[in-house]
């Protein structure tokens, strides 16, 4: 069950911990300079996770347009997962990521039908590689990752979360003030240990990452009968 961390109660725990004045637009820790530590500390937490589990994978369905080589991402895109072209209602193809051979201007009658394109990200962007020749639809999967836009936002997470940015931004404070931060530090990477731990505990059947059951030259067959493949 996810809980509700507001930033502004965090940045207060940073504040107290570090023994600090009220953050103000000019103190030496100001309202931007917490703001910024708490974003790359949430940031940061959510990219460790990614690692041990999907917390912040979603889906997003896509479209090429014809005689366009790129599509946009999600506003919300962190990371790409994964990549599929649904080329029918029982055949996905997993699309790979495009080498410097590939990158070259598109060669008369070279098109997705042909051969599997590749992609590249570009920005906010996917571009691929041949162009697009027709409307095809995608499946991406991807991570959105745990951002911060204001102090007023609130985090949703598991329990602990919220302690770990605290003391990660104590450490970043005391960094910057060319103090002693091994005591943050070291319960930093307690609580890390007791993330995860509870992290892994959450699959029962001990799979830590999801896996196609049936996958032949990266083309997935959906069928009603796929354990007889």
């Amino acid at each position: 069950m996810a809980v509700p961390f507001a930033v502004s109660d965090i940045q207060e725990r940073v504040r107290v911990r570090c023994g600090l004045p009220a953050f103000t637009s000019n103190t030496n820790i100001n309202t931007d300079s917490i703001l910024s530590m708490v974003q790359e500390s949430a940031r940061d937490l959510s990219a460790i996770l990614d690692t041990q589990d999907w917390y912040f994978v979603t889906t997003a369905s896509l479209a090429t347009t014809s005689g366009v080589p790129m599509v946009s991402l999600p506003t919300n895109f962190a990371a790409m997962q994964r990549l599929s072209w649904l080329k029918s209602s029982n055949e996905v193809i997993a699309l790979k990521p495009a080498n410097l051979e590939r990158v070259h201007p598109p060669e008369s009658g070279d098109t997705w039908d042909v051969r599997t394109p590749g992609y590249r990200i570009v920005g906010n962007t996917v571009e691929f590689f041949p162009t697009p020749t027709a409307v095809y639809a995608l499946e991406l999967r991807y991570s959105t990752g745990m951002f911060v836009a204001t102090a007023g936002d609130t985090l949703m997470g598991q329990s602990g979360w919220d302690t770990w940015i605290v003391y990660n931004c104590c450490c970043i404070v005391k960094q910057s003030q060319d103090e002693d931060y091994s005591a943050f530090e070291s319960e930093r990477k307690a609580k890390l240990g007791e993330i995860l731990a509870r992290a892994s505990k959450r699959d029962d059947t001990g799979v830590v990452q999801p896996r196609d059951v049936v996958q032949r030259d990266n083309v997935i067959i959906r069928d009603d009968r796929w354990w007889m493949l």
